[in-house]
């Protein structure tokens, strides 16, 4: 399985999001983190500890699907045993997390650099030429069903964060925080420009490839959070919020037909062609409670977020479809917008549990940790597949003179899907003319992410 991660991606999926630490505890770090993951998520955590730290942490997500087509996903008569089983091809992707903690008279500061979100998909292509035996279309059919689903899909996100803490009192900590993103989006897929009363149904020789991208430099954030630790309870509780304004991305877009030939799609892009995505803005809610004892402790998190706003959509300027149409009546449409394959839920949650205990008094700590994500896709592709799932994670803190190192693992359990012909789930193939098109992601989906992370942190007074 190959690539990148939903499982650091934006929001309920984050554990990677959050750093390394967050990883062996499947992301249930929301009260115990002061350090990066604070400085984003609850810059009231802040305060948990005095001095100045600095924290440096990476991490590998070996992320990817497999996607089965069914029958009715060709609709040309195969049966689901001849289908072939397409898997991810990208590589393991990575993050970078640094982040500097510090005080200043009654208040504690902290700046951050992460990478919250890296997804990338790369499935079986039949690229574009020419195919002069028919029988070829046949395997092109067969080889690539998932055409209509997805081919390629780049998301990237990386945040600069600010924040800034002080207590209101002997038990309530207060902080806030300012952020900047900078996100980049590409994607590839198949378009069907056919006429289903004359074709075949997802005959490639109507194929039009599409690719897409572009990136937006400069999306502010903002956030606030409380962090309240009673002295004579052995609890501690994170309450916090944050807003992220929407993503207006811009880039480049190529389009050319799958076939060369006289009866193939008409595709013209002009020179001064662009894609245009915007991402909804984003409200989020977070609430944790740590029970502390002598040599363990127990946190339980929550994570909130709302999309406000359609489901994103590429917005095209400069490109146009023609249909030959040796019998008939041709046709030409300048196509304006197109479905972006990463179309996401306008709500998502998830919950998240962790046990810390003392092995060595003083020096090694191991963690265990549980997470339950509702998924983020809104309809599952062979692109953007993020179904609910369990994670499950273990790790290890070693500490000493100062110095703090952090390893996690954690794994996505079994998480399958099927997509029935019949149900609400199904996506058709986008055509320009709107004329019929073929199934683009009836069939069985089986989800596998694993994620390692490191992290080491030098503390000073």
């Amino acid at each position: 399985m190959g690539a990148a991660a939903p499982a650091w991606a934006d929001g309920v999926d984050g554990a990677m999001a959050s750093g390394p630490r967050a990883v062996a505890r499947a992301g249930a770090t929301l009260v115990s983190d002061d350090n990066g993951a604070a400085i984003l998520r609850s810059p009231g955590g802040l305060l948990r500890r005095g001095g100045e730290r600095l924290r440096v942490g990476l991490g590998l997500v070996d992320d990817g699907v497999s996607y089965r087509p069914s029958e009715l996903s060709y609709e040309t008569g195969e049966t689901e045993e001849m289908a072939p089983t397409i898997v991810d091809q990208a590589a393991p992707g990575g993050a970078l997390h640094l982040s500097m903690v510090g005080t200043w008279r009654a208040f504690a500061y902290g700046l951050a650099y992460l990478d919250t979100a890296s997804w990338a998909r790369r499935l079986p292509s039949p690229g574009t030429g020419v195919v002069e035996d028919p029988a070829l279309l046949d395997e092109i059919d067969r080889t690539f069903p998932h055409r209509y689903g997805g081919l390629d899909l780049d998301y990237q996100r990386a945040e600069w964060a600010l924040a800034v803490a002080t207590r209101v009192g002997d038990w309530l900590g207060a902080g806030f925080n300012v952020s900047i993103a900078a996100t980049e989006a590409a994607e590839t897929r198949h378009l069907w420009a056919g006429r289903a009363s004359r074709d075949v149904l997802g005959t490639p020789i109507r194929d039009v490839v599409v690719s897409v991208d572009g990136r937006d430099r400069w999306t502010p954030g903002i956030g606030a959070g409380v962090f309240i630790a009673p002295p004579s309870l052995p609890i501690e509780m994170v309450l916090s919020m944050r807003y992220q304004a929407r993503d207006v991305l811009s880039g480049a877009m190529e389009a050319a037909s799958l076939v060369q030939s006289v009866v193939a799609p008409e595709v013209d892009v002009a020179d001064d062609a662009r894609a245009e995505l915007t991402l909804p803005a984003q409200l989020q809610g977070h609430v944790g409670v740590r029970y502390l004892a002598d040599r363990f402790s127990v946190e339980v998190d929550g994570e909130w977020r709302h999309r406000f706003g359609a489901s994103a959509h590429w917005r095209l300027r400069g490109l146009q479809i023609g249909d030959p149409a040796l019998l008939g009546e041709p046709l030409q449409v300048s196509l304006t917008e197109l479905s972006s394959l990463r179309g996401q839920k306008s709500t998502t949650w998830a919950t998240r549990a962790a046990v810390d205990a003392e092995i060595v008094a003083g020096f090694v700590w191991l963690s265990l940790g549980y997470a339950y994500h509702s998924g983020t896709g809104e309809k599952l592709t062979p692109g953007f597949a993020d179904p609910g799932h369990h994670v499950a994670a273990l790790g290890a803190e070693i500490y000493r003179s100062g110095i703090t190192v952090v390893v996690g693992y954690s794994r996505t359990l079994a998480a399958s899907r099927q997509v029935a012909a019949d149900s609400h789930a199904t996506l058709r193939a986008v055509n320009p003319f709107d004329l019929g098109a073929p199934m683009a992601n009836v069939g069985q989906y089986d989800i596998d992410r694993t994620i390692v992370g490191g992290a080491i942190e030098i503390a000073w007074d």
